[in-house]
């Protein structure tokens, strides 16, 4: 094997070790998306609520 496929399999434990990475990145990613799409629908509320508060 290469080096680069032996980095990989991580001497047999890669089937392992690999699969938590991407577990682990995805779930980072979906917080990241969650965080920006909650951000960006809180700052339409306070947009629409400016002027709700200025015509009292």
């Amino acid at each position: 094997m290469t080096q680069w496929a032996d980095w990989f399999a991580m001497n047999g434990d890669g089937v392992f070790v690999w699969p938590c990475y991407i577990v682990t990145v995805l779930v980072l990613v979906g917080n990241l998306l969650i965080a920006t799409r909650n951000r960006r629908r809180l700052l339409e509320d306070i947009r629409l609520q400016i002027p709700m508060e200025n015509s009292r």
